[in-house]
């Protein structure tokens, strides 16, 4: 059986009704002078997620689908994902062996249950930017 194509506004709207997720994606660039140690880079990793999550949960969210970033550093990639509430995050990437990183991109999607894009996006921003200032991380918005 074929799945007919949402086409126009009102599908659409009717099938966010139906599915209820939020979802949200986002590019950032970093700053030149922003190399940390390893530990550091995990410790905003994980900040990152779970600010997220918990902002997201904050609005009423109920479920988080996936919490996603993908990030390019000069140590390699280095890919992190949350799935459950107040977990840390699996964090995947081969840089056990260098002891100070560069980031360069991140890229964050971001699909919770419970609350609309909207809201996915205003907490995902303010959770971006309070976790980037404590860890001063300087950054702009990729277009």
């Amino acid at each position: 059986m074929r799945i007919k194509q949402l086409t126009n506004i009102k599908d659409k709207e009717a099938h966010r009704e139906i599915d209820g997720l939020g979802k949200f994606g986002i590019k950032l660039v970093f700053q030149s002078n922003n190399q940390r140690s390893k530990k550091e880079i995990l410790y905003f990793i994980n900040q990152l997620l779970l600010r997220i999550s918990e902002k997201c949960f904050a609005q009423g969210a109920d479920l988080i689908g996936h919490i996603k970033i993908h990030l390019e550093t000069s140590a390699g990639h280095i890919g992190a994902s949350l799935v459950q509430f107040n977990e840390e995050a699996n964090i995947t990437g081969d840089f056990d062996e260098i002891k100070d990183i560069n980031i360069t991109k991140l890229t964050l999607n971001v699909i919770v249950h419970g609350i609309w894009d909207s809201a996915v996006a205003e907490e995902s921003k303010i959770a971006i930017e309070e976790v980037c200032k404590e860890t001063n991380l300087g950054f702009k918005y990729e277009n």
